[in-house]
């Protein structure tokens, strides 16, 4: 049995350990719908081994750089429509 200041810090500990993982599963989840935002729906798997082995920090830095499939296509829609050899109309 843990008595006194034992049992204190194994329940803070616990608590402690708890808070973690939900802010870890909070911050996943977070950047789960960054990349599906930006077009990648099939990260989630790199994501949390990044997450885990490394730190959320590291996992939210890649999802940062990770360039917008959405805006790169909507891009090249616009280009096919408006050629760039003429002066747009005023």
């Amino acid at each position: 049995m843990l008595y006194g200041s034992e049992y204190l810090a194994t329940i803070t500990l616990l608590v402690l350990v708890v808070y973690i993982i939900i802010f870890f599963v909070l911050v996943m989840g977070t950047l789960f719908e960054i990349a599906k935002e930006k077009g990648y729906t099939n990260l989630g798997a790199q994501l949390i081994w990044i997450g885990v082995l490394g730190t959320p920090i590291i996992s939210a830095i890649i999802v940062a750089a990770l360039p917008d499939k959405k805006l790169r296509s909507l891009l090249e829609k616009n280009q096919a429509s408006q050629p760039f050899d003429e002066l747009p109309p005023v």
